[in-house]
């Protein structure tokens, strides 16, 4: 017994040194990203940088994150029935699909600014589709590797992702923003070509019976996620937008700059914690939704981890909060360096709900998110516009803070009342 004790942490510490590592890299990748661009770029356009972003995430957050949850929730399932490739058939037609889709709208954006005499965004346009495509495939590949717990692989290509996009810049060089977009659909066909032996299991040639009920159950599962999609996009980029149309675009590339030094930062933790124990849940929870694995008690305990870890980052940040500005951005951002704190636990409050509400989805529950999920958004627009018309980036700060507390705040007893129906409480 003994043994098999040291053996299961044996195995839980190398998966989670693999997990850490593996968003270290991320985190690294950000910095070094951030670095080079703030420092090319006018505070003016990086603020149109982090606009023509949103774009991206626009289609990541609206197509294919919801269709991701899918098949992360069922790959583990479709294993357990010996039913490995052809889910992954099915998960290819519908990324097939949703690939359609998404070049059937940017063609269309592409017309309406050729004929609105914007044609000098068809260049940039056409680079964020090919991003949008690659990476979501990407992404695709490597929530499966996550899905089975293979950290490992994961690490590998964030690697690789790393190494390239630092190659790429030196070679290419950042001058324009259509550079950064060069080197962002480059690295993500090089990745793709790292990874092509994974397409043996993506055949939208081999059919077989089991095809259409997998992606029925997918489809199904992922619908709701369909629904909110666009509202949870509305959620983390409308501040950017209305700045955009309310303020001036050097306040846009400010704030830019204090949202990818505090709000991305701290949702990359937030998924370092999911990628760990979200495949554990998974698999401990059947297609039922129902499990004797005590999430109550695991909740709360990650609610509590999360918060102490917040009082540290608080404490540090505080101290430090002018030299960090300095080293990542440069002195031309000193200004936002008062917000950090603010703008960290706005972001902070977003993770706790986003780990609430992944334990929702585990249970097969994503339906009790929905009006969550869609209204929050919308009263974020709501405080926001005026928040931002009279206070600029503190408005849009404040307006985080007080939307995603009270995001955090009604998914936890959304949680809390799922686990009660299920009888884990």
């Amino acid at each position: 017994m003994i043994k098999t004790i040291l053996k299961q942490i044996n195995s839980y510490g190398r998966e989670s040194f693999f997990v850490i590592s593996t968003n270290i890299i991320q985190v690294a990748e950000k910095i070094i990203i951030l670095v080079i661009v703030s420092s090319a770029l006018s505070i003016g356009d990086f603020g149109i940088y982090g606009l023509a972003l949103t774009v991206q995430t626009f289609f990541n957050q609206f197509l294919y994150v919801p269709f991701s949850n899918g098949f992360f929730r069922f790959l583990p399932i479709s294993i357990s029935f010996n039913q490995k490739f052809n889910f992954y058939v099915s998960s290819f037609r519908i990324w097939l699909a949703l690939s359609s889709i998404t070049i059937l709208i940017f063609l269309l954006v592409c017309l309406i600014a050729f004929f609105t005499s914007k044609s000098e965004w068809l260049f940039i346009l056409s680079l964020i589709l090919f991003f949008t495509l690659s990476s979501s495939f990407i992404e695709l590949i490597i929530m499966s590797y996550k899905a089975l717990r293979n950290h490992q692989a994961t690490l590998k290509i964030r690697l690789l992702d790393l190494a390239l996009k630092i190659i790429l810049i030196v070679i290419i060089g950042l001058n324009r923003i259509e550079d950064i977009f060069i080197i962002l659909v480059l690295s993500s066909f090089l990745i793709f070509i790292y990874n092509f032996k994974f397409l043996k299991y993506f055949s939208i040639f081999k059919h077989t019976i089991r095809n259409k009920y997998w992606i029925k159950k997918v489809l199904h599962f992922s619908k709701f996620f369909y629904i909110w999609g666009g509202f949870i996009w509305v959620q983390n980029n409308s501040s950017k937008w209305i700045i955009e149309i309310l303020d001036t675009n050097e306040n846009l590339g400010l704030f830019n700059g204090l949202y990818q030094i505090t709000y991305t930062p701290i949702i990359l933790i937030g998924s370092t914690f999911l990628a760990f124990i979200l495949p554990i849940i998974n698999l401990k929870i059947k297609i039922t939704g129902y499990s004797d694995f005590n999430l109550h008690s695991l909740l709360n305990k990650s609610i509590a981890a999360a918060l102490v870890l917040l009082c540290l980052i608080i404490i540090v940040v505080s101290l430090f909060d002018k030299t960090i500005v300095l080293l990542i951005l440069g002195e031309k951002f000193i200004d936002i360096s008062d917000l950090m704190v603010l703008s960290i636990i706005a972001s902070f409050f977003y993770s706790l709900h986003l780990i609430c509400a992944y334990f929702v989805y585990s249970m097969l529950s994503p339906k009790k998110m929905l009006l969550i999920n869609i209204l929050v958004p919308i009263l974020t627009v709501i405080i926001s516009i005026p928040l931002i018309y009279f206070y600029s980036i503190k408005g849009a700060v404040y307006a985080l803070l007080i939307s995603n507390l009270v995001f955090f705040l009604i998914t936890y007893m959304k949680t809390i009342s799922t686990l009660r129906t299920k009888n884990y409480i």
